[in-house]
């Protein structure tokens, strides 16, 4: 069972990096792959006081390899490298390349698994999926915020033909990648005579942009919030 934090007896209390999680939402359901990714920390976390002689997993491959690991897999091999995923302003492909960049940027970071890169071309992004359940997209929702995953790395800042963050120009300002969470983008901000701020047009802003909690193993490069 999984629940957020951290080792619980039998149970995880952190998200153990499957390879690829159905939501809950589609619960009952029978797809799914269960394996872990190779940074899961529920790799080489279990006791085998009570394995028998020669144990096999759901898939037919040794129990045991080092240290067992928790959960129906045991870790053999990487069963996917890591890959790079791109978003553009206004994109409406998968992710795959420039030329088939996402605009939702958080499309990709739920389908990102560890080790994997997030290139987010320049332009403004406004969130919108709630922060407690990202796999329903609530434009101009007050809830809606970026929400980050561990052991994934994030760079802003590309003009959107690289194919590596190194090839950025982050000093030039025409490649600024901003997460903003004024959805109307009519924010503005006065100072009276006494140099007293007062912030405009702001009702309908998110309560939060980007929600960073309990992350590890992360890069987090080149965005304007």
């Amino acid at each position: 069972s999984v629940v957020e934090g951290g080792f619980n007896g039998n149970n995880i209390t952190f998200d153990p990096l499957f390879v690829d999680q159905p939501s809950y939402l589609l619960a009952p359901f029978t797809g799914g792959d269960f394996q872990l990714q190779s940074c899961s920390e529920a790799r080489n976390s279990g006791t085998s006081n009570d394995i028998k002689v020669d144990p096999i997993d759901v898939a037919g491959n040794p129990r045991v390899v080092g240290i067992i690991d928790r959960g129906a897999y045991e870790y053999l091999i990487e069963t996917t490298p890591s890959r790079n995923w791109y978003v553009k302003e206004n994109g409406y492909g998968d992710g795959s390349s420039w030329a088939n960049a996402s605009g939702d940027f958080q499309d990709m970071i739920n389908k990102a698994q560890c080790a994997d890169k997030i290139f987010v071309a320049k332009g403004i992004y406004v969130p919108i999926r709630k922060a407690n359940d990202l796999n329903l997209i609530t434009t101009f929702n007050k809830e809606n915020a970026f929400v980050l995953r561990r052991n994934i790395n994030y760079y802003g800042g590309f003009e959107g033909n690289e194919t590596s963050e190194e090839q950025r120009d982050l000093n030039n300002p025409n490649n600024e990648t901003i997460l903003s969470g004024d959805f109307l983008q009519n924010d503005s901000v006065t100072f009276n005579s006494n140099g007293i701020l007062t912030l405009l047009n702001n009702s309908e802003n998110a309560y939060h942009t980007v929600i960073i909690s309990n992350l590890t193993n992360v890069i987090f490069d080149g965005f304007t919030i």
